[in-house]
């Protein structure tokens, strides 16, 4: 609970930097992604807003205390200006203002799929809902929130303006494919030519951090390997080489309906192509597809 406090307040605290900059009528997102499990979604939704509840009730010397030691210690490298900015910003702000840096923070889960079925007089299904979204509504374009999910927080989904992240999930012997699609932390670095890059932060295990060293590279080095091709390069008979670490597995399986596979080493190569694609082979779409 400690350390999701500290995401809270830097949540807090990152937005009003982007203020100071001139970052307005954008979303400012933050990221909790822990477990698959929708009962791990609750709780956590619950714990942030216990927080939230437990900050309304602190002295304001108390909170203001707490945000000058983190933006201390997690931005030491804001200029020097911006930072005596945001300090003066939130002194000046009246006690309603102040709470509201806290209040407005929107706790949203995603992906907790809890499906409710209506059904008419014979019995037929007419209409299906969630309880919860499984995509974010920016209704207002200075959405402020804090996204607490599961696989759909990790997978197929961009969160605007996304900015601090706490990322604990991991396999027991992870894919590079899908864990290189868990890193949500790309995305979004500039808005209106103003650029927050440098508000990014991540927090997650040293095994995870290890973990998408270890992929950069591997992804650097495959990447080297494509720029060697020219424009003659045919890309069917060249061969690319993925380095292979223990305690990794290069990509999942292919489903059966894919046809008839095999593995070569650590890749699940499908048999269904016996012969040159046509994308490749026909001269027109050869010469297209180049362009």
């Amino acid at each position: 609970t400690h350390d999701l406090e500290k995401l809270l307040y830097l949540h807090v605290i990152s937005l009003q930097i982007k203020k100071v900059r001139g970052i307005v009528d954008f979303p400012h997102i933050s990221m909790v992604h822990t477990d698959p499990e929708t009962r791990e979604h609750a709780k956590l939704n619950k714990q942030f807003q216990k927080m939230i509840d437990n900050i309304k009730k602190k002295e304001r010397p108390s909170v203001n205390q707490t945000i000058m030691r983190l933006l201390n210690k997690y931005h030491p490298n804001l200029n020097p200006v911006q930072r005596e900015k945001v300090l003066k910003t939130i002194e000046d702000y009246d006690g309603a203002a102040f709470l509201r840096m806290f209040t407005n923070c929107e706790i949203i889960e995603l992906n907790r799929r809890k499906q409710v079925e209506k059904t008419d007089e014979m019995g037929d299904k007419i209409e299906e809902t969630y309880t919860l979204p499984q995509e974010i509504r920016y209704q207002g374009p200075n959405l402020s929130a804090i996204v607490i999910g599961g696989v759909r927080v990790s997978r197929g989904l961009t969160l605007k303006g996304l900015t601090n992240t706490w990322f604990t999930r991991t396999a027991v012997k992870p894919n590079y494919d899908t864990m290189l699609q868990m890193a949500r932390w790309c995305g979004y670095r500039k808005v209106k030519g103003i650029n927050y890059n440098d508000l990014v932060r991540i927090f997650t295990t040293r095994d995870i951090a290890n973990g998408f060293s270890t992929i950069a590279g591997v992804e650097r080095a495959l990447r080297d390997q494509l720029e060697l091709f020219s424009d003659e390069t045919d890309p069917v008979e060249e061969r690319i080489w993925i380095q292979q670490h223990d305690g990794f597995r290069i990509t999942g399986r292919m489903p059966s309906r894919l046809g008839e596979s095999n593995i070569f080493g650590e890749i699940w190569a499908t048999r269904t192509w016996t012969h040159q694609p046509p994308i490749f082979g026909h001269a027109d779409a050869k010469q297209a597809n180049k362009k």
